[in-house]
C-alpha cells in the first residue's frame, strides 16, 4: 500500500533535499516552477518538488508499483493547476 505525504511551504524544498539526498533527479516541465522528480530506487521512493504561486510543494510516494512516478506526476499537475 502506498504511503504518500505532501508538504507545502518553504520547508518542502529542505525536506526533499534531506529525505531524498541520494535519489536520481530530473527536471520536469508543466508542473509549476523549478519542478524536479526524485527517484530513489533503493528505497522504493518517488517524489516531486515544485513551486507554484510562490509556494513550494513536495509530494512523495513509497510503494512497489512500477507506474508510481507517472501517477504521482499526474496528481502533481492537478495540484499545481488548482493552486
Amino acid at each position: 500500500m502506498p504511503i504518500a505525504s505532501t508538504i507545502q511551504g518553504d520547508e518542502a524544498k529542505q525536506f526533499m533535499d534531506d529525505m531524498l539526498r541520494a535519489a536520481d533527479r530530473k527536471p520536469l516541465t508543466g508542473i509549476g516552477d523549478e519542478a524536479t522528480a526524485y527517484d530513489d530506487k533503493d528505497h522504493g521512493t518517488f517524489g516531486l518538488l515544485f513551486r507554484t504561486s510562490g509556494t513550494w510543494v513536495a509530494m512523495t510516494v513509497v510503494a512497489d508499483r512500477a507506474d508510481n512516478d507517472r501517477r504521482l506526476e499526474e496528481l502533481a499537475r492537478k495540484v499545481a493547476a488548482r493552486m
